[in-house]
């Protein structure tokens, strides 16, 4: 996007980061009121315009 303001590098041109992944766990039955928070909580202290958030559900598989 040329009209960006991107925290490294220059708008319009590709660029290598240093990257952080963040793995956050949170109980199917938290209400979503908190979820909610929780997410705009990291969007505050992102410091990228667009941050890669993703949303899955995950199942906890044991061996015996």
């Amino acid at each position: 996007m040329p009209d960006a303001s991107p925290t490294l590098g220059e708008a319009g041109a590709a660029s290598v980061s240093p990257t952080a992944v963040l793995t956050i766990y949170i109980p199917s039955e938290a209400p979503q009121d908190k979820v909610t928070r929780a997410i705009d909580a990291i969007l505050a202290a992102h410091p990228w315009e667009v941050p890669v958030i993703e949303v899955s559900e995950t199942r906890l598989v044991m061996c015996g």
